[in-house]
């Protein structure tokens, strides 16, 4: 008998514990976070996307259509976790970021800012650090309400553009967990898409790269192609090339791809790119009558020069701003962590390094596959 009671003592802490845990009913459970520069050096505007009790209870219409599906309390900041405790103490709600799916970060935020974001998002015991992290061109605040046209949660869109990809043309999606792991790979780059806003939709074609505290430089949509094409994460990319014949247009890019690497007798860092590309011919040239061996290897000799052109000019901008999304260190790394190691800093290495590049298309005699 003392046993039992002794038991059901200890039990009654534990019990007034349960009984204290937070209800659903006061907490707002948070699905975005945009983070943009502040007005204070050292802080950051934090907007937080929060479904509305009315649509959370189907008492709301999609996220397009009713003007209370969302609402976005915003707090400036030092950090994260004081525009949580601002916001609360405004709303009278318990923050709750374990359904985050989106955080976005506007590209003109201070390197610092940026870095001490990502620091604190890893630290989130909450988090699962698998939603989707971005870049965005303007206010990130701007781009967490939906389109007028977007019925879906952004962040389910997000997910949708990201992780599909029978659906996108490249697969574009970062994680934060990958995000961290990148910075801390040999190459410390972590390439993130940028999101904007066209015409009444979302937009995200382009990547940004950066390094801890310094900087991130936006490619342009072809170089992000062709970056994405060298990591093989393109599945259904289009480019457009010039032949004497006329232009022509080659879809459902994939590649293969190969990195090389090795330092020569005066120590100069040398590497190479090689990729191997196959897809369709959407359009022959407009002088071409049908696709014979003359005019594929046209096709083929144009839309590799293109792809190298445009591999070559991504490279160029990498050298300049000391990142590498082409993740050439880390294969490296793979092959000979020690002549990494030897190299000293990689953005240094790198930036003096000779690339060369590589691009092999092939175009069967007849048909329209390439």
């Amino acid at each position: 008998m003392r046993g039992v009671l002794a038991l059901a003592l200890a039990l009654v802490p534990l019990l007034a514990a349960c009984g204290q845990a937070t209800s659903i009913d006061t907490r707002a459970l948070v699905v975005g976070i945009a983070a943009d520069k502040g007005s204070k050096p050292g802080e950051l505007l934090y907007t937080f996307q929060i479904p509305s009790p009315q649509s959370l209870g189907g008492g709301g219409a999609g996220g397009g259509g009713a003007g209370n599906s969302f609402y976005y309390p915003s707090a400036q900041a030092p950090s994260l976790a004081e525009a949580i405790s601002l916001v609360e103490n405004r709303t009278s709600r318990d923050i709750y970021l374990g359904q985050l799916r989106i955080i976005l970060v506007a590209l003109d935020v201070p390197p610092t800012e940026r870095d001490r974001l990502a620091q604190e998002e890893q630290r989130l015991g909450e988090v699962d650090h698998t939603e989707w992290v971005a870049f965005t061109k303007s206010a990130a605040a701007k781009m967490l309400p939906p389109p007028s046209s977007q019925e879906e949660l952004p962040s389910m869109f997000y997910s949708t553009h990201f992780n599909c990809r029978t659906c996108q043309s490249t697969s574009l999606g970062v994680q934060a967990w990958r995000a961290g792991k990148e910075l801390a790979d040999p190459a410390h780059t972590a390439t993130l898409p940028v999101v904007e806003r066209k015409d009444g939709q979302y937009d995200i074609g382009t990547v940004a790269s950066f390094r801890d505290a310094q900087p991130a430089v936006q490619f342009s949509r072809g170089e992000s192609a062709a970056i994405m094409l060298a990591l093989g994460q393109m599945q259904k990319g289009v480019m457009q090339a010039q032949t004497p014949l006329g232009t022509t247009v080659v879809r459902s890019l994939r590649a293969v791809s190969e990195r090389r690497a090795g330092v020569d007798q005066g120590g100069r860092l040398r590497l190479s790119l090689s990729v191997d590309l196959t897809g369709e011919v959407a359009r022959q040239p407009t002088r071409a009558v049908r696709i014979t061996e003359e005019v594929g290897g046209m096709i083929a000799q144009a839309t590799a020069s293109q792809v190298e052109g445009v591999l070559r000019s991504a490279i160029a901008k990498s050298q300049s701003a000391g990142v590498d999304p082409f993740r050439f260190a880390t294969s490296l790394y793979t092959q000979n962590p020690e002549l990494v190691q030897a190299l000293g800093p990689w953005h240094r290495a790198f930036s003096k390094a000779s690339v060369a590049v590589h691009v092999k298309v092939s175009v069967p005699e007849e048909g329209i596959t390439v």
